[in-house]
Protein backbone atom coordinates (compact mmCIF):
# COMPACT_ATOMS: atom_id res chain seq x y z
CA UNK A 1 0.00 0.00 0.00
CA UNK A 2 0.94 3.38 -0.82
CA UNK A 3 0.94 6.48 1.34
CA UNK A 4 -0.01 10.03 0.40
CA UNK A 5 2.96 12.25 0.41
CA UNK A 6 2.85 15.30 2.93
CA UNK A 7 2.36 17.89 0.39
CA UNK A 8 -0.54 15.17 -0.77
CA UNK A 9 -2.37 15.96 2.27
CA UNK A 10 -1.64 19.37 2.19
CA UNK A 11 -2.75 20.18 -0.91
CA UNK A 12 -6.72 19.64 0.01
CA UNK A 13 -6.29 21.48 3.45
CA UNK A 14 -4.89 24.45 1.57
CA UNK A 15 -8.13 24.75 -0.79
CA UNK A 16 -10.59 24.34 2.24
CA UNK A 17 -8.02 27.03 4.04
CA UNK A 18 -7.09 28.71 1.31
CA UNK A 19 -3.24 30.75 1.20
CA UNK A 20 -2.34 32.04 4.64
CA UNK A 21 -1.39 35.84 4.10
CA UNK A 22 1.72 36.80 5.35
CA UNK A 23 2.00 39.22 8.21
CA UNK A 24 0.10 42.52 7.46
CA UNK A 25 1.79 45.85 5.73
CA UNK A 26 3.70 47.58 7.66
CA UNK A 27 1.27 50.96 8.95
CA UNK A 28 4.24 53.06 9.97
CA UNK A 29 5.94 52.45 6.23
CA UNK A 30 2.59 52.97 4.38
CA UNK A 31 2.25 56.21 6.18
CA UNK A 32 5.20 57.49 7.63
CA UNK A 33 5.48 60.74 9.61
CA UNK A 34 7.20 62.74 6.71
CA UNK A 35 3.78 62.20 5.02
CA UNK A 36 1.94 63.55 8.16
CA UNK A 37 3.79 66.19 8.47
CA UNK A 38 3.43 67.06 4.82
CA UNK A 39 -0.58 66.43 5.32
CA UNK A 40 -1.01 68.52 8.63
CA UNK A 41 2.16 70.42 9.43
CA UNK A 42 5.51 69.92 11.74
CA UNK A 43 4.86 69.04 15.41
CA UNK A 44 4.42 65.52 15.00
CA UNK A 45 6.08 62.62 16.42
CA UNK A 46 5.99 58.41 16.58
CA UNK A 47 3.66 57.66 19.35
CA UNK A 48 3.53 54.06 21.01
CA UNK A 49 2.81 51.01 18.26
CA UNK A 50 1.03 48.22 18.34
CA UNK A 51 2.36 46.88 15.18
CA UNK A 52 1.85 43.30 15.30
CA UNK A 53 -0.86 42.72 17.73
CA UNK A 54 -3.35 39.71 18.07
CA UNK A 55 -0.86 37.23 16.65
CA UNK A 56 0.44 39.14 14.08
CA UNK A 57 -3.09 39.39 12.21
CA UNK A 58 -2.96 43.48 12.83
CA UNK A 59 -0.44 46.35 12.53
CA UNK A 60 -0.98 49.81 13.90
CA UNK A 61 0.64 52.95 14.11
CA UNK A 62 0.01 55.84 15.85
CA UNK A 63 1.15 60.01 15.58
CA UNK A 64 0.50 62.39 17.96
CA UNK A 65 1.13 65.97 18.29
CA UNK A 66 -0.92 66.44 21.25
CA UNK A 67 -3.25 64.72 22.91
CA UNK A 68 -6.24 66.22 20.26
CA UNK A 69 -4.42 65.73 17.32
CA UNK A 70 -3.31 62.75 16.55
CA UNK A 71 -3.22 59.92 13.15
CA UNK A 72 -4.39 56.18 13.84
CA UNK A 73 -3.40 54.05 10.95
CA UNK A 74 -4.60 50.00 11.82
CA UNK A 75 -4.39 47.85 8.74
CA UNK A 76 -5.66 43.83 8.90
CA UNK A 77 -6.44 40.85 6.45
CA UNK A 78 -10.01 41.19 4.80
CA UNK A 79 -12.19 38.21 5.44
CA UNK A 80 -11.52 35.50 2.76
CA UNK A 81 -8.31 37.45 2.06
CA UNK A 82 -10.72 39.98 0.34
CA UNK A 83 -9.93 43.74 1.60
CA UNK A 84 -12.46 44.97 -0.99
CA UNK A 85 -15.25 42.46 0.39
CA UNK A 86 -14.72 43.51 3.87
CA UNK A 87 -14.77 47.20 3.21
CA UNK A 88 -18.29 46.97 1.97
CA UNK A 89 -19.48 44.55 4.33
CA UNK A 90 -18.73 47.58 7.19
CA UNK A 91 -19.95 50.17 4.84
CA UNK A 92 -23.40 48.52 4.60
CA UNK A 93 -23.31 47.70 8.85
CA UNK A 94 -22.70 51.44 9.34
CA UNK A 95 -25.19 52.69 7.12
CA UNK A 96 -27.49 50.27 8.78
CA UNK A 97 -26.74 51.32 12.29
CA UNK A 98 -27.47 55.16 10.89
CA UNK A 99 -24.14 56.64 10.99
CA UNK A 100 -23.32 59.18 8.37
CA UNK A 101 -21.33 57.35 5.56
CA UNK A 102 -19.43 58.37 2.20
CA UNK A 103 -18.39 56.25 -0.30
CA UNK A 104 -14.94 57.47 -1.84
CA UNK A 105 -15.16 56.55 -5.16
CA UNK A 106 -11.65 55.86 -6.82
CA UNK A 107 -9.87 55.61 -3.50
CA UNK A 108 -7.91 52.46 -3.09
CA UNK A 109 -10.10 49.45 -4.49
CA UNK A 110 -12.73 50.37 -2.45
CA UNK A 111 -13.33 53.29 0.66
CA UNK A 112 -15.53 55.54 2.93
CA UNK A 113 -15.84 57.65 5.58
CA UNK A 114 -18.43 57.43 8.34
CA UNK A 115 -18.88 59.55 11.17
CA UNK A 116 -19.46 57.51 14.02
CA UNK A 117 -19.88 60.75 16.74
CA UNK A 118 -18.94 64.01 16.00
CA UNK A 119 -15.57 63.35 17.56
CA UNK A 120 -15.20 59.92 15.90
CA UNK A 121 -14.55 59.82 12.41
CA UNK A 122 -12.43 57.56 10.44
CA UNK A 123 -11.79 56.27 6.28
CA UNK A 124 -11.81 52.93 5.72
CA UNK A 125 -10.04 51.59 2.39
CA UNK A 126 -9.29 47.92 1.23
CA UNK A 127 -6.24 47.25 -1.05
CA UNK A 128 -5.81 43.98 -2.18
CA UNK A 129 -6.65 41.82 0.70
CA UNK A 130 -6.22 44.06 3.70
CA UNK A 131 -8.36 46.69 5.01
CA UNK A 132 -7.26 49.71 6.17
CA UNK A 133 -8.27 52.56 8.59
CA UNK A 134 -7.11 56.19 8.75
CA UNK A 135 -8.42 58.30 11.22
CA UNK A 136 -7.16 61.80 12.09
CA UNK A 137 -8.25 64.57 14.47
CA UNK A 138 -6.83 67.92 14.69
CA UNK A 139 -7.78 69.80 18.25
CA UNK A 140 -10.19 67.08 19.10
CA UNK A 141 -11.71 67.18 15.86
CA UNK A 142 -11.79 64.45 12.87
CA UNK A 143 -10.73 65.95 9.58
CA UNK A 144 -11.49 63.61 6.99
CA UNK A 145 -9.54 65.51 4.14
CA UNK A 146 -6.51 64.60 5.61
CA UNK A 147 -7.40 60.93 6.81
CA UNK A 148 -8.20 61.06 2.53
CA UNK A 149 -5.18 62.09 1.48
CA UNK A 150 -3.41 59.97 3.41
CA UNK A 151 -5.33 57.06 3.01
CA UNK A 152 -4.61 57.79 -1.08
CA UNK A 153 -0.82 58.16 -0.12
CA UNK A 154 -0.93 54.32 1.79
CA UNK A 155 -2.73 52.82 -0.69
CA UNK A 156 -0.59 54.18 -3.28
CA UNK A 157 2.54 52.32 -1.74
CA UNK A 158 0.68 48.96 -1.63
CA UNK A 159 1.01 46.88 -4.73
Amino acid sequence: MRLPSASGLLAPAMLLLGTPLPAPPDACKLITLADVTTALGRGFAKGPISELANSGEISSCFYRKDPKTTVAISILEGANHSGKAAVLGRQQRYQTAGHSVAPLAGLCDAAFSVVITPSNAIVVAAKGPWQMDVQVLVSGRPNLQAAQTLTKTACGRRP
